[in-house]
């Protein structure tokens, strides 16, 4: 068995030298390993870290967690399914990672089908409840930094704590749906694992314990997730000895592996669930739970430089994935090099139409007018293109406005005119904003087999530990209702049955009709620059998947661009002196940041062998065989 163990290395280039782009840097205080304090030059040791490429023959997997990965190659090499192994990653994250995901997740699961030729994607995004309506949360001034997704705060949390938080969850009508379809082995098989880690309890590492810490008011709140999720209501210590078990949950799984999800939807588990919710002050009814219906699609395809990028039709960040990549096509990102200042303003100023774009053109087709076929045409993308100017930042947001506040109001594009709908906007103002921090509550996966059946999926509880409420069954709801905008009058405002418009962005690749890549993250917004940056180092700069994956990346999604500080700190100045805001970002130093997304992706290569990647500085991991 092939895995990606992290590995630290020494400076790729040896000692720093004080080149003439060093001297330059001496101003911004920033090149490479080399640290100035005014005018005196400094050396420092910088951490330099790497995880071998997992390279296999038969399958592989790629998660967020060892066990998960494990578990999931174990399902592959007992003849089962890369959907078996996902779907058994799936349920095992929804148990392990409650500070990400849940059972009552919401997400994307994407399938290449190697007997169709197709593409098949599960899409069980949140959904409001039959009884949500525009001013169900009281809008309050205040800062929405900490707990709020939308440019509106709301009054005691409502929309990301507790109850009334929880939007209809569709993760296991999907997983079950998948496997009923695609799955080799039997579904109580593929779920054993993520029973027996509810039962025996998962290792309580330094991650998840911060993350405790960080949400210790809000658990707190909840006594019985706040028995659960920590130690006799004190933040556990990040401890093998430590074990967070859940058996309630473990019984409430093993159901599901008997009548494949009917009690969660329709029978007792459905009952009790909302019974916890409704003495809660929720909204969730047990109609809602009946009535929710996974979609099945091909998904939208777009081309980039004659690679067709599968995603989800849902509201989510792979619209902005496209957009971003329908833009850089018009520009020759190779012969700019990777990372060059010219190649980074490019992307930054494609990333920013389009971030612009998503606050304030984004919803849900079935409630509003969106020009999404506009936004993802040819010709809009050549208009944007025209747009980015060499060497000068068009796009920065004046002052200290964050762009999900400044665009939100205002369109700066005019998508209309190339979309079927029509030439005219409908009046829209304040869409989405900021992921949460200091977590974003999410996890992917990639998998594939031995007949190349290949799997991204990506699920999430919207916020760390989603909604902070924990029913009877042991089931831990998502915080869904937090993506939709808190106040009357949006294209992403709260209706019954809407779907909000999530970050999740996982896709697949094709080449020449055939399997190629699946690639995703966990990170709110930032996944999407993670997303279209890996596509960009394979397609345009001839990678494989682990350097894609480890190289330096930035941000765009905020008022400033996040800048990994691996990358030579004359290009920053560069971008600088044009006018970009820059923020150094020192990814190895800060290992629960979540400045960048953290992404898990699989690569099928020429000649049949698969090559994994993972992030290289965080808790992931890829085994293959």
């Amino acid at each position: 068995m092939a895995r990606s163990d992290q590995l630290p290395f020494g400076h790729p280039k040896g000692a720093p030298r004080l080149t003439e782009a060093t001297e330059k840097a001496v101003t911004t205080g920033r090149h490479d390993g080399i640290e100035s304090r005014g005018r005196v030059m400094m050396l420092r040791s910088t951490q330099r870290t790497d995880r071998d490429e997992v390279v296999a023959t038969r399958g592989a997997v790629a998660a967020t967690r060892r066990a998960q990965a494990e578990a999931g190659l174990a399902c592959l090499q007992e003849g089962g399914s890369a959907v078996d192994a996902a779907v058994c990653v799936g349920f095992m994250a929804a148990v392990m990672e409650p500070m990400e995901t849940c059972l009552g997740a919401a997400g994307f699961f994407l399938v290449w089908d190697p007997k169709s030729g197709k593409p098949v994607v599960f899409e069980f995004p949140p959904v409001a409840p039959a009884a949500a309506t525009p001013d169900m949360f009281d809008v309050v001034d205040g800062d929405t930094r900490k707990m709020s997704l939308t440019v509106f705060a709301v009054k005691d949390d409502e929309n990301s704590c507790g109850e009334r938080a929880a939007a209809v969850p569709g993760l296991v009508a999907a997983l079950v749906a998948a496997h009923r379809r695609f799955g080799r082995l039997p579904l109580a098989r593929v779920m054993e694992p993520a029973i027996a880690c509810a039962e025996e309890g998962f290792d309580a590492d330094y991650y998840y314990c911060w993350l405790a810490a960080a949400y210790l008011p809000f658990l707190q709140r909840h006594p019985r997730a706040l028995a659960t999720f920590t130690d006799n209501g004190r933040v556990p210590a990040a401890d093998p000895n430590t074990k967070i078990k859940q058996r309630a949950l473990a019984d409430t799984l093993r159901q599901i592996a008997k009548d494949a999800g009917e009690s969660f939807y329709r029978g007792e588990i459905a009952e009790s669930m909302i019974a916890d919710i409704t003495r809660g002050g929720g909204i969730m009814t047990r109609s809602d739970l009946a009535d929710y219906q996974v979609s099945t699609t091909e998904g939208l395809t777009r081309r980039y430089r004659g690679i067709d990028i599968v995603v989800p039709t849902a509201p989510g960040g792979h619209w902005t994935e496209l957009q971003i990549l329908n833009s850089l096509g018009r520009f020759d990102l190779r012969s700019m090099g990777h990372n060059s200042a010219t190649a980074l303003h490019t992307l930054i100023e494609a990333s920013r139409h389009a971030f612009a774009d998503r606050y304030y053109h984004h919803g849900d087709p079935d409630f509003e007018p969106v020009p999404i076929a506009g936004l993802l045409s040819e010709g809009y993308a050549e208009e944007t293109a025209r747009r980015i100017v060499p060497g000068r930042a068009s796009m920065e947001t004046p002052g200290d406005a964050e762009p999900w506040s400044h665009f939100a109001f205002e369109a700066v594009n005019n998508p209309w005119p190339f979309d079927p709908a029509g030439p005219l906007a409908p009046k829209q103002f304040a869409q989405m904003a900021p992921a949460s921090a200091p977590g974003s509550g999410t996890t992917h996966f990639c998998a594939v087999d031995e007949d190349r059946m290949l799997v991204s999926c990506t699920h999430t509880a919207a916020h760390a530990f989603g909604a902070k409420f924990l029913t009877e069954t042991g089931v831990l709801f998502n915080a869904g209702m937090n993506w939709f905008t808190a106040a009357p009058g949006a294209a992403n405002s709260i209706a019954s049955g809407k779907r909000p418009v999530v970050n999740m962005g996982p896709v697949l690749a094709l080449r020449d009709g055939k399997p190629y890549l699946a690639v995703g993250a966990p990170g709110g917004r930032h996944i999407i620059g993670a997303v279209v940056q890996i596509l960009s180092n394979i397609i345009d700069h001839g990678m494989t998947m682990q350097p894609a994956c480890s190289v330096a990346r930035t941000d765009s999604s905020s008022r400033v661009t996040r800048v990994d500080d691996r990358i030579d700190g004359a290009v920053v100045e560069a971008l600088e002196l044009i006018g970009h805001r820059i923020e150094l970002v020192s990814e190895e130093a800060n290992a629960t940041g979540y400045e960048f997304a953290h992404p898990t992706a699989i690569e099928i290569c020429d000649n049949g062998t698969v090559r994994c990647g993972v992030d290289a500085f965080r808790k992931m991991e890829a085994v293959g065989w």
